[in-house]
């Protein structure tokens, strides 16, 4: 009997030891790649899960310990790739270059504020873009305007009472208190112009994109000590519905972020939350690839990195939040 168990722990020790050694050339050289083809290999692997998932008879167990390994070798928490030191692509507000609208190129007009830039859509009444860093906090917060003021600056000069009785929160796309901490109260005040400003659900303004945004400002930034922001809406059609102002509901916002370690590598979030948003979710609920933001919303982000860290970068899905 003895000898039995012996040799059943023997042949477990072999085996173990087997699947340390695959498992760690496996992972030599997955890192031993280069980030397109690391990013192939991600997509190929994703689809093969999936495909196991779609079989009869397959352990969840089984599944769940796939998972986990991938996740551990991949490290797919957050999207992360290498550029050049420095990389000069970073401006205050902007990282690796402003957005590019490419359906409809020269069409929205560049508005500069003290802590933030939009691309504002004079079509929809809404910017199509808002761009913004935050940083370890140099202000405090100030008093809130009891009003959103009109931007003089845009053709359609939509005002406070546009919204009133719409249903619709005045939702920020640069955060009050995010630009309040970093820039200062007048940068803050200007975070209440209405070029800064869409229709929002009070389900989605005051559930996870506040949240969303405080994390941000609190727990990310004074770590990193500069996180990016790229936000906006989000329509899924070309004639979206409309305020009785005329300013179109967006079906949906999209926020990316972005940091940059002090070795050069990139690490990005990308969520799109609807509007109908339950009050219980999540953000990583609505973690998408920044090739999804772009097809949906037709613009394209950061074209100023090279082209080998710009398209892997945005490929990957991350599993997790920061």
């Amino acid at each position: 009997m003895f000898k039995f168990f012996s040799g059943c722990l023997i042949k477990l020790f072999i085996l173990l030891f087997v699947c340390v050694l695959t498992c760690g050339g496996l992972y030599w050289g997955y890192q031993k790649l280069d980030p397109s083809n690391q990013a192939v290999v991600r997509e190929k692997s994703e689809q093969l899960m999936d495909f196991l998932e779609d079989q009869d008879g397959v352990p969840e167990e089984v599944l769940d310990f796939i998972h986990f390994v991938w996740d551990k070798f991949t490290d797919t928490s957050t999207a992360a790739a290498q550029a050049p030191l420095p990389f000069e692509g970073q401006t205050q507000y902007a990282f690796a270059g402003l957005p590019e609208d490419v359906s409809y190129p020269g069409n929205l007009r560049l508005l500069k504020r003290r802590g933030y830039y939009v691309g504002y859509d004079e079509s929809r009444r809404n910017p199509a873009w808002v761009a913004y860093s935050v940083t370890t906090h140099h202000s405090e917060s100030g008093k809130r305007p009891s009003r959103f003021a009109t931007d003089n600056d845009t053709k359609t000069r939509v005002t406070h009472d546009d919204y009133t009785g719409s249903g619709y929160d005045r939702g920020h796309m640069a955060p009050n208190y995010g630009i309040g901490v970093t820039y200062g109260y007048e940068a803050q005040k200007e975070t209440f112009l209405m070029s800064n400003i869409i229709p929002q659900t009070p389900a989605l303004n005051r559930g996870i994109w506040k949240d969303l945004e405080q994390t941000v400002a609190n727990d990310y930034a004074p770590e990193d000590a500069q996180i990016w922001v790229i936000t906006g809406p989000v329509y899924y059609s070309e004639k979206p519905q409309t305020l009785p102002s005329g300013v179109a509901i967006p079906d949906a916002c999209f926020k990316i972020l972005a940091d940059q370690t002090d070795d050069g590598a990139i690490r990005t979030l990308s969520f799109i939350i609807p509007q109908d948003v339950p009050d219980n979710a999540r953000a990583e609920d609505y973690l998408v690839t920044i090739d999804a933001v772009e097809s949906v919303t037709g613009l394209d982000f950061f074209e100023d990195l090279p082209d080998n860290v710009e398209d892997p970068l945005e490929k990957v899905k991350c599993k997790r939040v920061w």
